[in-house]
């Protein structure tokens, strides 16, 4: 079977979406995600894939292009929802406190359960390091979501400063890099199964955020 006609056939079966076939590229997408995070996504293979799902190479083709295509899929498709959520977030009519507590729960939440262990491995990798090509559409597409995501934070603590219900000590801007950077360090440390809960964690980034730990 050429090339040609394989993409012809992956693209058919995911327009059509055959319960079996969703089902399979799930599996699929499972098993990744545990080869990824015990080898990495440079060292991983697309045989270590095929092989932790059963499949033999060629018939992993029928699904994803590539172990890079599988990857972008997953974590695109998570970054994407992030941002949304972060913009529905930033322009609902909750306080902005309350903005702040949901921004850190749906974030901690795609890292830790939602999109894990996609998000946790996205994290691990530079984004600009998983393509040869420094003007890769999928690479920039990344950077203008995270750059999204950005200003929605920032639109959130610009509110609460505006209302006076934030005393800060520098840019929004600036605020919002701690808050990201906040949740976006627990790759480093956080595993499925601990002793907190993503509730608990997020609880605690948002009141040390908003409180600060002077008395």
């Amino acid at each position: 079977m050429t090339t040609t006609n394989l993409a012809d056939r992956r693209l058919t079966a995911k327009t059509d979406a055959a319960p079996a076939y969703q089902a399979r590229r799930d599996e699929i997408i499972a098993a990744a995600g545990r080869v990824f995070l015990a080898k990495g996504y440079r060292a991983a293979s697309f045989r270590d894939i095929a092989e932790a799902v059963g499949l033999d190479r060629a018939s992993l083709y029928y699904y994803f292009e590539s172990k890079q295509d599988l990857f972008r899929t997953v974590t695109g498709a998570a970054v994407v929802r992030n941002t949304e959520e972060a913009e529905r977030i930033a322009t609902s009519d909750a306080t902005p406190e309350a903005k702040i507590a949901e921004v850190f729960s749906k974030l901690l939440d795609s890292y830790t359960h939602a999109d894990y262990p996609y998000m946790y491995i996205f994290l691990q990798e530079d984004v600009n390091h998983l393509s040869d090509d420094p003007a890769d559409p999928w690479a920039r597409k990344m950077n203008s979501l995270s750059r999204r995501y950005n200003r929605a934070v920032t639109r959130i603590i610009q509110e609460g400063i505006d209302r006076g219900e934030f005393v800060v000590a520098g840019p929004a801007s600036v605020l919002t890099k701690a808050i990201i950077g906040m949740a976006n360090w627990t790759h480093r440390w956080y595993r499925p199964g601990g002793s907190l809960s993503t509730d608990e964690i997020a609880h605690t980034f948002t009141q040390t955020f908003l409180r600060g730990v002077a008395r």
